[in-house]
Parts: structure tokens; C-alpha cells; sequence
């Protein structure tokens, strides 16, 4: 899984100096506000930057239009960063302002603020934050215990980074946490609470909330030692707005490094410093903030190589590293860059239009990170450089608002001129919860995913609690008909002792909760091995083994990191293991890296695997770019060779302009393009010998596939349709693979029609072949391009196969043996066509679906619920189990309820059954 905090592979920031630019720079925008009639004054402010410095003019919109303010007794300082409004009033309730700032370069216009006045307050709330300080590793909640309030009314809760520590909440202090809480009320699917989303956990309209947060669900920079403001507030206006202070601290070790933040050779104050693992794929530890005079000191947890960078409004970081030893003071500065260009835009929900407050966003690019919250009305300003830049949404916010992440960052160009990009991001509609164990021990904040199959992005994230538990917000069917999430745990955790377990499949409706319980799996056999470069040891490099052939049960791919020696440990399965690093670490590094096969017994640790990277003796290097010869930055490119027997491999990544240069030494290499950018993975072929060699690539001649989401309804055709631009001749076939990892070409054969073609048609579509992905690869001189997949999903079926949907698994479906109508998985007689008729779980013994059987006299009576209208229910009668007939039967029907009435011969036993028929 990506980091929620991102690490660039390359380290290197250019100090260049700086010159002046076209348009002043808006780093932090005017911000919504509430006041009250009885307030002396309520205040906008904007911070913006420029050569020559800015000058500032407010405007203000009372509903018919932009109008220039003047210094007088409504307003003052409406020609400085800074604008007040005087003694507000109820008749100025929705006005808005925004700034205009102008220096010699042009003029940018900031984005609109919105006033809200209301009436004196009506209530006196109480706000009380419990602890008041809190260990940045410590794993138990902090509760806001909220009193006063409106009963059943909705709260505003927010937490300020306190960043000059003055105990004020000034317009550069980003809210980490801003949300609304409703009381009485807390976020749930199905009936089951998601602890993620904040809300009040008493459960009562009473006036009074109880909620909590913990810091290991908060963004990263809502985790650095630092003051905290937590202010309560009622955006109805009902009661004035509490402010309480929290503090983290970070745990003090011996392990240390400090310096200051610079920009220049000129400190750069109160910027936020984190501290991350070393190697490539590293994770926040903890961070600090730099004082007046940018003095930082960060703590770590033990010996060994790390990362640490600096964020601050209107800067771009680059990366410091050290290699830290216990008892040993490291020394450090960290760069910034000074912004030369905004990249900004909006955050909203793609269900309503509504902004998402205080979402954490990174933008990084080739030589330089920065880091940005959107502010109470969605909006967010980053200072950047002139690069190309790769813009997320953190996972870990977007959770505590209950939305869900796209997997693929937004590449914003900011070489020539400031740039706006804007976020919709999906709501969760559907939850899935469990618990992740190892035995009957759970396993502790441990971090799972749940990602969305066929290549929509969509994935959620979350941590377990003191009892193993998680809560995966995702989508149903209103988003995506039928289509399956996977759900695990992520490879960021710690799996020394044991195997993580393979995730789950889950198909789920909107507004439904699925519980999906994991359990790890014991560990009875180990590799163990060293990974050098050129003889010298690596360490925190990543590398991972494959099973091959896969074992059931077993995930695909088990990774782990080397030691400060370089030295590693698998914990494994017997079988048979594919041993190599992973690609991050092969790029990091400039490696030519081998791969390797090793068999382990049961009970076996094999020692001596050891992995032993060269540095490349040529290169292979060129331009990465789409079909319109447009550059591709930022991509993964991935080489692969055979050298004696052993296979090797080499990666690296394309810069801003979508160059790329591979080390390798001398053998017939195989080039790939990751899909990050496009539709596809495509490849190449390049024979090195000493000297360099020169690749360009173009991406897949595959423009687009459509649909984007493949619904086919049972006994009816359904079609996939792909575009190509290709400058010569290519030919093409549809795939099809059941897991993303083996593909067959199509026959030519029903239900698939057009299989050489552009459109591939499915007729009829069968309900097994739920679930299955689709390509087309198209070969051009000699190389293969592919489209992106494509999940078959049912749409209108139905009601006995949307059971069949709901109750058995992709492979299941495909497998009549188990999902047959006449097949019976519980074992217990009854197939799975009387436990439909009965709305019973296939995999769950039944001894019997009747509801109620009686005797009268010598009449026998069967009562039970026929609930399946297109089935025929019918009973028959026997007096020795072996002969059957409906002779003497009478059913008399109420609603969905059946009675069955039989008297048998004198002096017999009678026996009643239930006979289901699918007509």
C-alpha cells in the first residue's frame, strides 16, 4: 500500500534563486466566519506573498454583485491583508468578502468568504478536553466532553495546529480536524457505528455530547509534538464559541537529531518537521515544530537510517536523512524553497456539492514536497515551484468525514503559470467491519485497506482497535452494481511472527454492513539472507516472496524490510518462494537487482538467501509519451533480464519532462511502463552490451475502454468497446483472467462474439461469469499494449440469483458444486433452492425450514412461510416415507403464510413434506 505520507524517491532540492514572478502568491484565503449582533467586530484575513510586495483591496458582495469597501464606520483596513467589519448587524447575515492582490505582476483574486451574523447566543455551552495532554505513541482516545448545547442540535468541532504557540488561532494554524457532530446521533450502516467518524457516542438527544479521537487515526501532521486549540462552535449561532487548549508531546529518547529550517540561509520559523523511517516507502514516526528562531529536535525511536522534511505555508521541502545512533546527537538542517507559483483548487463531495474542511493534501514533485489543509469552505492554496506536481487527498482525513480515497494522484502543471485543480471525492455508503486476529489474539493497530476491483481507484483505510476491530467505509451497489471490494491488511504492517491473511472478496448494497473476520496464518517456515550493492550491506530496503505456485489461503506476496546490517527475515509457509526486492527499493538505490527461487520444508529456516545488487555498467535511458507524444511524468518504469541463469531486474521513475534512465549491465532487457499514467502496462525490448542505450516509449495505442463499469443482466448482451490510434497495423484479441494475474485469450465462441475486434460482445450473459475481468491486447511492432481491465457485474437479475450474488463468492458462483441450485454446501440435505425458498444461509446446517407443525385429532397441519412468489411450494403427503402424493392435501393461504392440512387412513402415521419446484 502507497504511505499516507508521501516519500520522494529523489532527494535533491535546487537552491536556484529566485525571480520575479508573473502574479502575487495566495498562500491561506479568507475563511468563512460566524459573529453575533452583540460582537464589536468579526475579521477576514488573507496571507499572500509577491515581488514587489502586494498591495490588498476588499470587496464585498451584498447579493447584487462585487463592490470595492472603503475605510469607514461599517469597515477598516480594507487596503491591508487584514479587513475588519464593524459592529456586524443582522442585516449584514451572508454577506460576503473576498481580497484582490496586486503587485506590478498582475492580480489574483482570492476566493469568497462568507459572514454569518445572528442574534446574541441563546445557551452556554461547556467544552472539556480530557486529557489535556496526550503522548503523540499513546493508543488511548482523548474524549470532548460537550454540555449546553441544543438538544439534538448539530456541533462544529475543530482542532487548530497552535503553530507560533501564542494560544490564538491565527489564519496560518491549520484546522486537523473539522467536523460536524449531531447530538444523540453517530455515523452507521446497518446499524453498526463507525468509530472513524466522530460523533456522540452517548447515543441520547440530550444536549450533551460525549466524543472521542485518537491520534493514531488523525493525519500525520494532527500527531506532531505541539500546542493544540480545540474550539466548539454552533454554525446556527446558538451559542458563543468555546476554545480549549491539548497538547502532544513526543517521548523523549536518546536517539536524536536537531537543526534548523532554512530557506536560503535565512531560518524559517514555526515550520512543522516530521520524521519518517528510513528507505523509500517510509511512514511518519513523529514531528515537531520549529521555533521563532526554526530550531527543531526530533526523536527516535531506535538506531538506524531516517528521513525528516519541513512544511510550511508558501514552501516547498526538500528531504533531510541521517543515519541516528542511540546516545549520539545527529545535527541537521532542512531546506525550503520559497514558492514561485499557487497550485489551488477545491475539495467537495461528488454526492452534494458540500465542501470537505480540513483535509490534508500533498503535493510533490521530482525534487520537493509541500503540504496543505483545505480550509473551513474546502478551498486550498499550495506554494510550489515550477514543476509538474502530483496532488493527493489523504486517506486518512477523507475517513473521518466518511469519504473514500482515489488511488491515482491529479498531475497539475505548474511550470509556467499558477494552476486551479478541484476534488470530488465519493461518500461511503456501505461499510465493511471485523476483526483481524492471530488465533484468538487480535491483532493491534494494524493498518487495513479495502480497495474496489476493476480499476475504479476507490479505496479505504483504517486502523484496528484494542480488540482487533476495523471499520472500512466503501461503497454499495449505487456507486458500483455488484462490484467487489477487496478487504486485508496493508503491507506497512509489522507480520514478523506471522503470515497476514488473504483479503477478502465482498460484493455489498449501498447501506449495508458486511462483516469480514480475518485470521492470520501461522508461520512454519523462514527465509533469512542479506542484500548488499556491490558487497556493501542495504538497510530498510524493502523486498518481498511470492508463492509459486500460489498456495490457497496464502496472500501473493509477503514483504519485509532489511535490518540496519542489511539482513532480512521471511517468516513463510512451506512451498516453493519467488525472493526479490521490490521496485521502490530497486529505483532508490540504483540497483540491477537479482530475483530469486528457493524451496522451504516445513520447520525448515533456510539461511544464506542472500540477494546481491550490482551497480549498473550502462544505461538505458529515453522519453516516456502518451499517444499525442505528450511527456508521461512521474511513472514507473520496470526492467527485467535473464543473466546466467539468474534474473535480474532494474527501475526508476520519469521526471517532470517524462525522462527516465535505468543502470543496468550487459544482457537482452526487457522494458515495462506501470499504468499509473494511462490505460495499460506496455513494453519494450533492448539489447545492452557496453555501451548506453537510447529507448523511447510511446504508451499503449489503446486510447480508452468503455464502459467504465461493465453491467450485464442475466440472459441478455452486453458489450465492452475499446478505441485505438496506432500509425500502422496492429492486431488485436479480448482477454479474460478470473484473478488479474493469468489471462487467456477469448474464443471466438459463445457467449463471446467480436473477440478480434474493438467491441467484444457478451450474449447471453450467465450469471457465473460474475466478477470475471476483461482486456484487449493489441500487439504494434512486435510489442503488446493493454487496456485497462474491466469487471463484469450484474445489474437487474433475478431475485433467486441476487441471492446467489449476496450469499456466495465470485469463485463460488462459478462453481456449481457450491452454488447450484441442486448443490447442498451446509451438508445438511437441503440444496440451496430450498434454502432460497426459505431465506436461509446456504453454508448454515438447517434441520427444517417449517415454522409450526400441530395435530388435531387425526389430522396433521403444516404452517410456513411461502415468500418466493416465482416458486411453486407444494406438500405432500405419505404414511411410510416412501410413497408421496398430494391426494388429500388441502392448503389453505394467507398472505405469504401456508397451511396444509392431511388426515391419513385409519390406524396410519402421517407425514407431511415440502416439495420447492422452479418453474
Amino acid at each position: 500500500m502507497r504511505p499516507s505520507l508521501p516519500l520522494l524517491l529523489a532527494s535533491t532540492l535546487l537552491l536556484a534563486p529566485l525571480v520575479g514572478f508573473a502574479q502575487p502568491l495566495l498562500l491561506t484565503p479568507p475563511t468563512s466566519t460566524v459573529a453575533f449582533a452583540v460582537d464589536p467586530s468579526a475579521t477576514f484575513e488573507v496571507v499572500a506573498t509577491g515581488t514587489p510586495t502586494p498591495t490588498f483591496q476588499w470587496q464585498r458582495n451584498t447579493g447584487s454583485g462585487w463592490n470595492d469597501l472603503v475605510n469607514d464606520t461599517a469597515h477598516s483596513g480594507v487596503t491591508t491583508a487584514r479587513v475588519t467589519v464593524l459592529s456586524p448587524s443582522l442585516g449584514q447575515d451572508n454577506h460576503q468578502y473576498r481580497a484582490l492582490i496586486t503587485n506590478a505582476g498582475g492580480t489574483v483574486t482570492s476566493y469568497a468568504a462568507t459572514l454569518r451574523v445572528f442574534a446574541a447566543p441563546t445557551q452556554t455551552a461547556s467544552l472539556t478536553v480530557s486529557p489535556a495532554t496526550l503522548s503523540s505513541s499513546a493508543t488511548s482516545p482523548v474524549t470532548l466532553s460537550i454540555g449546553g448545547v441544543p438538544s439534538g442540535s448539530t456541533v462544529r468541532v475543530q482542532r487548530f495546529l497552535d503553530l507560533d504557540a501564542d494560544g490564538v488561532i491565527d489564519p496560518t494554524d491549520p484546522a486537523v480536524l473539522d467536523v460536524d457532530i449531531t447530538d444523540g446521533q453517530v455515523a452507521s450502516f446497518s446499524g453498526i457505528a463507525i468509530p472513524n467518524i466522530p460523533g456522540d457516542e452517548d447515543l441520547t438527544a440530550n444536549g450533551a455530547i460525549t466524543t472521542r479521537f485518537t491520534l493514531q487515526r488523525s493525519s500525520e501532521i494532527g500527531r506532531v509534538a505541539a500546542g493544540y486549540l480545540v474550539r466548539l462552535s454552533s454554525s446556527s449561532g446558538a451559542f458563543a464559541p468555546i476554545v480549549q487548549p491539548f497538547a502532544i508531546t513526543n517521548p523523549t529518547t536518546t536517539t536524536l537529531v536537531s537543526g534548523v529550517t532554512r530557506s536560503g540561509g535565512v531560518a524559517v520559523p514555526h515550520a512543522v518537521v516530521a520524521l519518517l523511517g528510513g528507505g523509500e516507502n517510509a511512514q511518519f514516526l513523529n514531528g515537531a515544530v520549529s521555533d521563532a528562531a526554526g530550531n527543531y529536535t526530533l526523536y527516535a525511536p531506535a538506531s538506524g537510517p531516517y528521513n525528516f522534511l519541513a512544511f510550511k505555508s508558501g514552501f516547498v521541502s526538500a528531504f533531510g536523512s541521517a543515519d541516528l545512533v542511540t546516545g549520539v546527537p545527529a545535527a541537521s538542517d532542512i531546506s525550503l524553497v520559497a514558492a514561485t507559483r499557487t497550485l489551488s483548487g477545491r475539495v467537495t463531495s461528488a454526492a452534494n456539492g458540500a465542501p470537505l474542511r480540513a483535509q490534508q493534501m500533498f503535493a510533490q514533485s521530482d525534487d520537493g514536497i509541500a503540504l496543505v489543509f483545505t480550509d473551513p469552505d474546502g478551498n486550498f492554496s499550495f506554494g510550489v515551484t515550477a514543476r509538474q506536481w502530483g496532488v493527493d487527498v489523504s486517506e486518512l482525513t477523507l475517513g473521518q468525514v466518511g469519504h473514500l480515497v482515489d488511488n491515482e494522484s491529479r498531475v497539475v502543471d505548474t511550470t509556467t503559470t499558477s494552476q486551479t485543480t478541484n476534488f470530488a471525492q465519493t461518500r461511503a455508503t456501505a461499510l465493511i467491519y471485523g476483526r483481524l486476529l492471530n488465533g484468538v489474539t487480535p491483532l493491534v493497530n494494524y493498518e487495513m485497506f479495502a480497495n474496489l476491483d476493476g480499476g475504479s481507484g476507490l479505496r479505504s483505510n483504517a486502523l484496528t482497535d484494542s480488540d482487533g476491530r476495523f471499520y472500512l467505509p466503501v461503497t454499495g451497489a449505487a456507486i458500483a452494481p455488484g462490484q467487489n471490494w477487496s478487504a486485508g491488511a496493508t503491507d506497512n504492517n509489522d507480520f514478523s511472527s506471522f503470515i497476514p491473511p488473504s483479503p477478502a472478496s465482498v460484493v455489498l448494497l449501498a447501506g449495508q454492513a458486511v462483516e469480514v473476520n480475518l485470521s492470520a496464518i501461522a508461520v512454519n517456515a523462514v527465509i533469512r539472507g542479506r542484500v548488499t550493492k556491490d558487497g556493501v550491506p542495504l538497510a530498510n530496503v524493502g523486498l518481498g516472496a511470492s508463492p509459486n505456485p500460489p498456495i490457497p489461503g496464502v496472500p501473493s506476496y509477503i514483504g519485509t524490510r532489511t535490518d540496519i546490517n542489511g539482513d532480512y527475515t521471511l517468516p513463510l509457509v512451506a512451498g516453493t518462494w519467488n525472493i526479490q526486492l521490490d521496485a521502490e527499493s530497486i529505483s532508490a538505490h540504483h540497483l540491477v537487482a537479482p530475483s530469486l527461487t528457493r524451496t522451504v520444508a516445513e520447520n525448515e529456516t533456510l539461511t544464506g538467501v542472500n540477494l546481491a545488487g550490482l551497480s549498473g555498467t550502462s544505461t538505458i535511458s529515453g522519453l516516456v509519451r502518451d499517444s499525442d507524444l505528450q511527456p508521461i511524468p512521474n511513472t514507473g518504469i520496470f526492467a527485467q533480464a535473464t543473466i546466467g541463469g539468474v534474473t535480474y531486474s532494474a527501475s526508476s521513475m520519469t521526471n517532470g519532462l517524462g525522462s527516465y534512465s535505468l543502470p543496468v549491465v550487459a544482457g537482452n532487457w526487457t522494458i515495462f511502463v506501470d499504468a499509473f499514467y494511462g490505460p495499460g502496462q506496455f513494453s519494450a525490448n533492448a539489447v545492452v552490451t557496453t555501451a548506453d542505450v537510447t529507448l523511447n516509449l510511446t504508451r499503449s495505442i489503446i486510447r480508452s475502454i468503455s464502459p467504465i463499469t461493465l453491467v450485464g443482466n442475466v440472459g441478455q448482451s452486453t458489450t465492452l468497446t475499446a478505441t485505438i490510434q496506432s500509425p500502422g497495423a496492429y492486431s488485436a484479441v479480448w482477454q479474460t483472467s478470473l484473478d488479474g494475474t493469468e489471462w487467456t485469450n477469448l474464443p471466438d465462441t459463445a457467449p463471446y462474439s467480436g473477440v478480434s475486434g474493438l467491441t467484444l460482445t457478451i450474449n447471453p450473459v450467465d450469471l457465473t461469469l460474475t466478477g470475471r475481468l476483461y482486456r484487449l491486447q493489441a500487439i504494434y511492432n512486435g510489442n503488446p499494449f493493454y487496456s485497462d481491465t474491466r469487471s463484469l457485474t450484474i445489474n437487474t437479475i433475478p431475485s433467486i440469483d441476487a441471492w446467489r450474488v449476496a450469499n456466495f463468492t465470485a469463485p463460488q458462483l462459478r462453481n456449481p458444486a457450491i452454488s447450484g441450485l441442486a448443490a447442498a454446501p451446509a451438508g445438511d440435505g437441503l440444496n440451496n433452492l430450498a434454502k432460497y425458498a426459505f431465506n436461509l444461509n446456504p453454508f448454515t446446517p438447517s434441520v427444517s425450514p417449517t415454522s409450526a407443525v400441530s395435530v388435531s385429532g387425526a389430522a396433521v397441519s403444516l404452517t410456513f412461510q411461502a415468500i418466493r412468489p416465482e416458486l411453486i411450494y407444494r406438500v405432500e403427503a405419505s404414511t411410510n416415507l416412501q410413497n408421496w402424493t398430494t391426494s388429500g392435501v388441502t392448503t389453505q393461504t394467507v398472505g405469504t403464510t401456508r397451511t396444509a392440512r392431511y388426515t391419513p387412513p385409519s390406524g396410519n402415521r402421517a407425514f407431511l413434506r415440502i416439495v420447492v419446484i422452479e418453474p
